[in-house]
């Protein structure tokens, strides 16, 4: 008994790291990871930086103003729906037609 309260006493992070392991495997062994919100999550970011794409390539082969055009056209039917603060917010960024398309895409993702 005493040789092996004295292996115990000299290998102190042996039972500890078993104990430790154990309690993580109980406290955690009931979360399961939500794969599929997480994808969403990044896909629906994929499409406003694709959305933010397009409209630069847009406003590289016809210029801002037809851009800003172009995107409120394709956003119609979301800026029918805005309240005033989004109103103002898109105001805003009618100078900016990336940001724009940005900022409507994730209006009608959110």
């Amino acid at each position: 008994m005493r040789k092996a309260i004295m292996w115990l006493v000299d290998r102190w992070w042996i039972p500890a790291l078993v104990i430790a392991v154990v309690a993580s495997w109980y406290i955690f062994r009931r979360r399961k990871p939500n794969v599929a919100g997480a994808l969403a999550e990044v896909q629906t970011e994929l499409d406003i930086i694709q959305a933010g794409a397009e409209a630069r390539e847009t406003e590289i082969e016809l210029g801002t103003v037809q851009t800003v055009q172009r995107v409120k056209d394709k956003y119609a039917a979301k800026t029918a729906t805005l309240d005033a603060t989004q109103m103002l917010k898109v105001k805003e960024l009618e100078d900016d037609p990336i940001a724009l398309a940005k900022y409507l895409e994730r209006l009608t993702r959110g």
